[in-house]
């Protein structure tokens, strides 16, 4: 076979990783170890960042469990949010207002409980109001909120 007629192709090692600077410029990177190729050809500083490579089993589980403590923080704001307490659900949608982090409302909710000896936890408790306790909100009290959205397939059916 003549060699004229063979592809030329570039051997070039697929890098899981890219370091900082490429991927802002979303140029190919060489990867690690640093610096990269394209840094030491333009002389810049090389970084990687291996914590953002969600590939990487450890991160993506650590990304999973801030999720779920994320959505588990903001279903206990919700749920304190359908107490029959006014003065929590007033504190709490004025600190909403303000903008406060979802970890500042939680603290908010669990001191007023350790403060009010528990929200909500009288006996004239409605079946769709939530109870808490200082550790947060009771499950077996919380509604579920498909209760109060329609699947619009469902609709049509």
């Amino acid at each position: 076979m003549n060699q004229s007629n063979q592809l030329v192709s570039r051997s070039r090692k697929k890098s899981r990783l890219a370091c900082n600077v490429c991927k802002r410029q979303k140029v190919k990177c060489t990867g690690p170890p640093a610096p990269c190729q394209t840094c030491a050809s333009r002389g810049k500083d090389c970084e990687f960042d291996e914590s953002s490579d969600q590939r990487n089993t450890e991160n993506s589980q650590r990304a999973l469990e801030e999720s779920d403590n994320a959505l588990e923080s903001y279903k206990f704001v919700l749920s304190s949010l359908r107490s029959e307490d006014d003065r929590l659900v007033n504190e709490v949608v004025g600190a909403v207002r303000r903008d406060a982090p979802i970890e500042s409302l939680v603290d908010t909710i669990r001191s007023y409980a350790d403060h009010s000896g528990g929200v909500g936890g009288s006996s004239s408790n409605s079946a769709g109001r939530a109870r808490f306790s200082a550790e947060g909100p009771l499950d077996s009290d919380l509604q579920r909120d498909d209760e109060y959205f329609e699947d619009p397939e469902e609709e049509g059916s």
